[in-house]
């Protein structure tokens, strides 16, 4: 099935471009390009950057969107449907960075207005009981993870969900470093469990809980 994913990736490669110098030519990164044409992700650019996308690919802003219309552009200016915010039917997430203080190991979500939010519809969020206010978007990196999170996925992280669920995957701080792992309980305290067999399991006991903070929980990826 033909997508605004697809057509995407189909223009271009009919232009010979990397997603690198896609990237460059609309203001973003080649992840963020890659998100574009990845016919999984929910990512969906939006009306201002679409029409940045069709112009450098010669395209009307339409048919990229909808796969209607003419291939060549239009003189005439086009209205691109956009989702907003305050959709009835969409919500955006946004993606998220993060400051960790040396030290003090303070912690701080900074919005990364670079890339293109996550688009999900509102049905979605009332289907897993979440509320869109307390979702971050952010990218996993590194391979500790793998083969379940793999470097450049996406993950949604709900920064509400506090209370450890034994087995689920969340995102924290052990000793001043970020990490996203899955969490078990035992009877001397948590044990940090990377996916990868390479990376040993991490633990928290009495004598080190005071460097660990929880984040939020994992409810979604994407690759």
């Amino acid at each position: 099935m033909e997508t605004i994913h697809t057509r995407i990736r189909q223009m271009r490669q009919q232009k010979g471009w990397a997603l690198q110098q896609l990237g460059d030519a609309v203001g973003v990164t080649a992840q963020a390009v890659k998100h574009w044409e990845d016919e999984n992700s929910k990512v969906i650019p939006r009306a201002k950057r679409l029409e940045k996308i069709a112009e450098v690919l010669d395209v009307s802003p339409v048919w990229l969107q909808f796969g209607k219309d003419t291939l060549l552009p239009e003189h005439s200016p086009v209205a691109v449907q956009e989702y907003s915010q305050g959709s009835d039917t969409h919500h955006e997430i946004g993606f998220y960075d993060y400051k960790l203080s040396a030290g003090s190991g303070n912690f701080v979500w900074i919005s990364n207005h670079k890339e293109d939010p996550l688009l999900f519809r509102q049905r979605w969020f009332a289907a897993k009981r979440l509320n869109p206010e307390n979702l971050r978007g952010m990218y996993v990196r590194g391979d500790s993870m793998e083969p379940e999170l793999k470097d450049w996925d996406t993950v949604l992280i709900d920064i509400s969900d506090l209370d450890i669920a034994d087995g689920e995957i969340y995102a924290f701080v052990f000793k001043e470093k970020f990490y996203i792992k899955r969490i078990r309980q035992t009877e001397d305290g948590l044990l940090l469990i990377s996916s990868n067999p390479d990376y040993e399991p991490m633990t928290v006991g009495f004598d080190n809980a005071d460097k660990f903070q929880l984040l939020g929980r994992m409810v979604w990826r994407g690759g």
